[in-house]
């Protein structure tokens, strides 16, 4: 790899993979995930960065993206890496991206503005999950949390199920008092938090989640933890 990656999505009908550069790179390498070999390598748009997430649907590849202020993209490839066009998101700081069914997608976006990974609007960010309908390219829905500290940067779709993984962006400081849920579900249109005796355990911080029929585990590279839950209770 040219640097840091941060993530792999896979197109199970093609036998592809796309590889993105950590946040803020600009590199992104679609590969045959039977071989590993490389079939094409793209940078990003020309004053834009990747942020390290992307997902495939039946005709085209979604890869988040931000310019040069943090300002939130999706950048719409084909299948053979050609690009497409953006869907602006209004926002800053989208991460994970995942495919609800072909048309809608589901999007983390933190709400965070970064210079040079140095957040410049800690006290008035606006982290949500935005719904989007790519057949229309048009944001269908904003979810947005009460609790305004937690950004949103990570999250799984399962049978149309939708979890999302937050993380306090100033998590230097200490929080020792502080036992605020960190994972949430979309349910009846709202985020709902899951329980948990003891939040405190994850220091403020998932990175990332995934669940099936059964469980769900969410991992905190900060506390050093991995949380595995039942998911019907």
């Amino acid at each position: 790899m040219p640097s840091r990656a941060h993530h792999i999505s896979k197109n199970n009908n093609h036998q592809q993979g796309l590889i993105i550069a950590r946040r803020p790179g600009d590199f992104a390498r679609l590969l045959d995930s039977k071989t590993g070999q490389t079939i094409k390598e793209i940078n990003a748009p020309k004053n834009h960065f990747f942020f390290g997430h992307s997902c495939f649907n039946q005709t085209n590849i979604i890869i988040s993206c931000g310019d040069q202020n943090s300002l939130g993209k999706l950048a719409i490839y084909d299948l053979e890496l050609n690009f497409k066009h953006f869907i602006e998101l209004n926002n800053f700081g989208p991460h994970q991206i995942e495919m609800i069914d072909d048309n809608k997608i589901a999007v983390a976006v933190g709400g965070l503005q970064t210079v040079d990974r140095k957040i410049l609007n800690l006290e008035s960010f606006k982290s949500e999950l935005i719904i989007i309908d790519l057949s229309k390219n048009k944001i269908t829905n904003r979810f947005n949390l009460k609790n305004q500290k937690l950004s949103i940067r990570h999250l799984h779709i399962h049978n149309s199920k939708i979890i999302i993984a937050t993380q306090i962006p100033n998590r230097d400081e200490l929080y020792d008092d502080l036992n605020t849920p960190l994972l949430y579900e979309l349910k009846n249109n709202q985020l709902m938090a899951l329980p948990h005796p003891n939040w405190n355990t994850f220091k403020q911080y998932i990175a990332s989640v995934s669940f099936n029929d059964n469980q769900l585990i969410a991992t905190s590279p900060k506390g050093h933890t991995l949380g595995i839950w039942n998911i019907n209770n």
